[in-house]
């Protein structure tokens, strides 16, 4: 019995579960760019500043 190779199904459903953890991650980052994002344009309407020094978020 040769166990030296990875079968394709088990490759192909190793790839869904990955995809599906970085998504998770993905949606969380971007809700929180968001949020941020929320929080400096407050800042500049009602008070003419931001606290957020950096200025722009990064866009992916």
């Amino acid at each position: 019995m040769n166990t030296d190779y990875i079968d394709l199904t088990d490759l192909k459903n190793i790839k869904v579960e990955m995809m599906r953890f970085l998504m998770a991650y993905k949606f969380a980052l971007d809700e929180m760019n968001t949020k941020i994002q929320i929080l400096q344009d407050e800042f500049n309407y009602i008070h003419d500043y931001s606290p957020i020094e950096h200025g722009q978020l990064p866009t992916t």
